[in-house]
């Protein structure tokens, strides 16, 4: 069974436009409490600290410099048989099962990666909001005033994270974004759950919605961005 989620739909002028209804596929089982939050973390680890280079390093014996020679004979002395002096047991010599530089790395299948961004997206539905002819007031011109007033406009609470979801990579928009803080720009085709969890709002457009559709469900449409 799919989840509907409603997200409010407004236009530039803050404007009401609805309610839009989108359709994650996903299965009800999985949205069970247990199973989202620890398919969740796992995607999040994975996807963002995947790739770890561990730098720390100890010798071992066979490396620690000197301790060729036995310290000292067998027997007729009063102390403890001693073959060489970089054995762990004696200040300086060689870490049992210490540290060595290494890689890791971690995968996750990608059906997991995909359910794991809609699971996030259904919690932050409330948090959501569509915005018509968003892009469009950016096609000439680059303004970081006209983004910063009509998020005003929208009531958007600015002093914590903005998420702005966008169909494509739009130039004017970055630079429009970058000087505002707490605002984040991303493309709906390479959705994060860092971003997404980070995110106090959400902000869409009606395309970017498609664009998700099409990635991360294998929807298609008539007219495809």
């Amino acid at each position: 069974m799919n989840k509907i989620i409603n997200i409010k739909q407004i236009n530039w002028n803050n404007e009401n436009k609805g309610i839009c209804s989108f359709e994650l596929k996903i299965n009800t089982l999985k949205t069970e409490y247990s199973n989202s939050i620890y398919l969740l973390h796992r995607a999040f680890v994975i996807r963002h600290l995947k790739n770890r280079t561990i730098k720390a390093s100890t010798k071992t014996r066979a490396e620690v410099s000197g301790g060729g020679k036995k310290p000292w004979k067998q027997k007729k002395t009063g102390r403890a048989r001693a073959g060489s002096t970089r054995s762990p047991l004696w200040k300086g010599g060689g870490v049992i099962f210490g540290p060595k530089p290494r890689f890791i790395e971690k995968k996750i299948n990608q059906k997991e990666w995909n359910l794991a961004l809609k699971l996030c997206l259904l919690k932050k539905s409330d948090r959501m909001i569509i915005v018509e002819d968003f892009v469009q007031n950016f096609q000439t011109q680059a303004k970081t005033k006209l983004l910063y007033n009509a998020l005003k406009r929208w009531n958007i609470n600015l002093e914590k994270k903005i998420l702005i979801v966008i169909e494509n990579s739009n130039h004017n928009i970055f630079l429009s974004s970058r000087n505002i803080k707490n605002v984040e720009l991303i493309n709906a085709n390479n959705l994060n759950l860092k971003a997404l969890l980070s995110a106090y709002t959400i902000i869409l457009t009606p395309k970017a919605l498609e664009v998700i559709d099409q990635t991360y469900q294998g929807t298609t449409y008539e007219n495809p961005i």
